[in-house]
């Protein structure tokens, strides 16, 4: 993994389970205020297969392939 994308996907590589949209929101300097976008965000890198839910995307975890 690069290191930008590393950066990128770092709130979600340190989560020790899936986490929501809003929790992730709060880890960027605009928390709240972005939640709709990251939310967006979310749904999009899991149809690409980037991240996983199990809950009908409530909340995300970064995919982890060996």
């Amino acid at each position: 993994m690069t290191s930008s994308r590393a950066r990128r996907y770092s709130p979600l590589a340190a989560a020790s389970g899936p986490i929501g949209s809003d929790r992730l929101a709060l880890e960027f300097r605009q928390g709240k205020r972005v939640g709709g976008k990251i939310a967006a965000l979310l749904a999009s890198l899991t149809r690409l297969g980037h991240l996983a839910t199990s809950d009908g995307g409530r909340t995300f975890s970064l995919r982890r392939v060996a």
